[in-house]
């Protein structure tokens, strides 16, 4: 018996929240903990930028690593960060990013994680 799950799936029920997002700072995609963290729903989600969910004194060091991500100087980042969720709260979070790559594309998609 395949007792296989769809990466949909696991992808949408993973506890951590997860999101997707393009080399240029738009969201891509959100897992339902990444949703429910920055307060939107899984329409809206996709109307979000990595700056407009960072808190304003964040958003230069925030474009800063997407372009590092970007250009290839890395793969990996690790940083405390303050967002803002849909209603205006701010929250800080350990955020962990990494660029997906294939061997002719640098910079296709930049995913990361957000978890207290």
């Amino acid at each position: 018996m395949d007792r296989a799950l769809p990466w949909e799936t696991v992808f949408e029920e993973l506890p951590v929240p997860v999101s997707v997002v393009d080399p240029d700072g738009h969201q891509v995609a959100g897992n339902r903990a990444y949703r429910e963290l920055v307060g939107v729903g899984e329409a809206r989600l996709t109307e979000l930028s990595a700056a407009g969910i960072t808190h304003p004194d964040d958003r230069a060091r925030t474009q800063a690593y997407l372009l590092r991500l970007r250009n290839g100087s890395t793969d990996d980042v690790v940083v405390d960060k303050r967002y803002l969720r849909a209603d205006g709260t701010v929250f800080t979070a350990e955020l962990h990013a990494r660029a997906l790559r294939t061997a002719n594309d640098v910079g296709r998609d930049t995913r990361g994680s957000a978890g207290h």
